[in-house]
């Protein structure tokens, strides 16, 4: 639905997705007659219940950190074994950076410890 509080406060600090691109990325994959809050459609409104252990990793100056948070929650509430990794000064996809970045090389080396710790 677009519609969480960063959509707005974090627009200008995302340099990677700004709130224009989900909107009509959300319009071509359900056009506007399809009611967005089916959970069949935005998952974020659906039953998190059986899900497996999952990982979350969001920036803190990213346009989806309230979406990341709620369905964290909504996840949580739901009984599954779930963590939500906000990197403060981080925005959308940064992990992507490779060598340019040391949160990119950092953030990858989590992922590995997260999967390996489930083993």
């Amino acid at each position: 639905t677009c519609d969480s509080e960063t959509y707005v406060t974090h627009a200008k600090a995302d340099p990677m997705l700004s709130p224009r691109m989900p909107i009509a990325c959300a319009d071509y994959y359900a056009p506007g007659s399809i009611d967005k809050k089916n959970p069949y459609i935005s998952p974020i409104f659906g039953d998190f219940k059986d899900l497996p252990r999952t990982l979350i990793l969001v920036g803190g100056q990213e346009i989806l950190l309230d979406d990341s948070r709620i369905v964290g929650v909504h996840a949580a509430t739901a009984g599954v074994n779930i963590e939500v990794d906000i990197w403060p000064s981080m925005f959308h996809d940064w992990w992507l950076f490779g060598s340019l970045i040391p949160e990119s090389k950092q953030c990858l080396l989590k992922v590995a410890d997260w999967i390996k710790s489930g083993e």
